[in-house]
């Protein structure tokens, strides 16, 4: 069964960062990227657009450790023959294989993710998460997280991408726990109505809104709108919380 972006996002309560890749109904690729934070240094961070995509970037007012900057400070989305996005500095890996050409997704994830780990947390051990698309529409997705006996398991999809409906992969699974439990299984597939960017993120940023009595987690979210299937950029919207 598959549930709408609303529903899919209200039946959690923490999500980490999340990325989201869809089709609207009029046939324009649409992406996502949300961050969500629990502790001071997560939520001190904003999204801002530059020439070559969307980057994290810290509030003026705070200074991170090195360890903080590495894994909180990076390219969200890049546009390069086509679109690399993530949740850590693998963005930029996955960017640079697609420069080189090539028309499958899953094959440029492969390479790019081949010598990374899931994020050195301890003991929270976040996912990387991680989505290439190529000119063409043809898309990939992929998840890196920590094993049982601390491997790094690699997980890789091929998506087909069909009207009013899109893919999401989070770093954790939903619930508000310490550690929060790590996103496993397949990109969960939802639907949707919208069609402009601006629809789209606000129904993306009003579903992991807090339920009444619960913490508000939001951080900050983008929705991008391109042409299909040329991948031209269309549309960008932000939301900063902080």
């Amino acid at each position: 069964m598959k549930f709408s972006l609303f529903n899919l996002l209200r039946s959690g309560e923490y999500f980490g960062r999340l990325i989201g890749v869809g089709l609207t109904t009029e046939k324009k690729i649409f992406l996502l990227y949300g961050v969500t934070g629990r502790s001071p240094a997560s939520r001190a961070r904003r999204l801002v657009r530059r020439k070559e995509g969307i980057f994290t970037e810290p509030l003026a007012e705070i200074a991170l450790s090195p360890g903080q900057r590495e894994l909180l400070v990076y390219p969200a989305i890049i546009f390069n023959q086509g679109v690399a996005l993530s949740n850590g500095q693998q963005t930029r890996a996955i960017a640079e294989k697609l420069a080189l050409g090539g028309d499958n997704p899953e094959t440029i994830l492969k390479e790019a993710l081949a010598g990374w780990s899931y994020e050195p947390d301890a003991p929270i051990f976040t996912p990387r998460i991680s989505a290439c698309l190529v000119a063409g529409g043809s898309l990939a997705m992929a998840i890196i997280r920590r094993g049982e006996n601390g491997q790094s398991l690699h997980e890789y999809y091929s998506l087909d991408l069909n009207p009013g409906e899109g893919y999401l992969l989070a770093t954790y699974q939903g619930p508000n726990l310490q550690p929060p439990p790590s996103f496993s299984g397949p990109p969960l597939n939802f639907t949707t109505s919208k069609l402009k960017a601006g629809e789209i993120l606000a129904e993306f940023y009003e579903a992991l809104a807090p339920s009444e009595g619960k913490e508000d987690f939001r951080v900050a979210a983008t929705s991008v709108t391109l042409s299909w299937p040329r991948l031209e950029v269309q549309e960008i919207e932000i939301i900063n919380r902080y």
